[in-house]
């Protein structure tokens, strides 16, 4: 059986172990997409009042999920690669060389971020007229949103999102390489506990997404532009929180 095969075996198997991490990174596609089709929707664009800003609003959020992605994906990734220790002890006495067991962790974290781009668009395509429906609301635009499948936001989200994976991969091949694979079994000795559950940082959370909301109703007070950036930046930071505040690993 060769590597790619044995990693679409352990993706299969531990699916249910990803299910927070797909959920929140198609979550992440979703949104990434929407923001950036919001520069390419016609609707938008004959919007002569706001064309621009929606346009300066896109990319800078745009630009803010690109971070928000490359460090939620390469944490996770190093998270699990902890997580597995004893996996990748037990491939190492069997006789697996060290490349052919890089290859297997980092070819299941590569299926991961595919699964999750693939239903990430999906999911962003679905409801982009909703999301355009509500931010044309918000900007008190008084326009027909018609659904629109944007082909060069589907084209940039795939690439920015390939290139990210393709660098987490190349990370993840890396640090497998370069581990000394017999230490990992004595590492388990000492393997620290799952924190417990931050309720704390949960509240908080939930305060920061709903100042996000209270922005955005209120846009006015602070201006569009403005308005948006800030209000996708708390809504980013507060649901990495949540997620985090529970799911312990973020």
């Amino acid at each position: 059986m060769n590597s790619f095969k044995i990693a679409i075996i352990n993706f299969k198997r531990n699916i249910k172990v990803y299910g927070l991490y797909l959920m929140a990174m198609v979550f992440s596609v979703a949104t990434y997409y929407n923001f950036v089709s919001m520069r390419y929707n016609p609707q938008f664009l004959e919007a002569k009042e706001i064309s621009v800003y929606i346009e300066g609003s896109s990319i800078t959020t745009s630009m803010l999920m690109i971070i928000f992605l490359i460090f939620f994906i390469v944490y996770s990734s190093n998270f699990f690669l902890n997580q597995r220790k004893r996996e990748i002890g037990v491939y190492a006495f069997m006789g697996i060389d060290n490349y052919k067991i890089a290859f297997i962790f980092a070819s299941e974290g590569l299926l991961m971020g595919i699964m999750s781009l693939a239903v990430g668009l999906g999911i962003g395509i679905l409801f982009n007229k909703l999301f355009m429906m509500l931010l044309a609301k918000v900007a008190l635009l008084n326009i027909r949103i018609d659904f629109f499948i944007s082909k060069k936001a589907v084209i940039e989200t795939i690439i920015i999102y390939l290139i990210i994976l393709g660098i987490t991969f190349l990370k993840g091949y890396l640090d497998i390489i370069r581990t000394n694979l017999i230490d990992l079994m004595n590492s388990l000795k000492k393997e620290e506990e799952l924190p417990k559950v931050n309720y704390f940082k949960g509240i908080v959370s939930i305060i920061i997404i709903g100042v996000a909301y209270y922005i955005a109703i209120n846009y006015e007070r602070f201006g569009f532009n403005i308005s948006l950036m800030v209000t996708v930046l708390l809504i980013i930071w507060g649901t990495y929180w949540l997620f985090g505040s529970f799911f312990l690993w973020l």
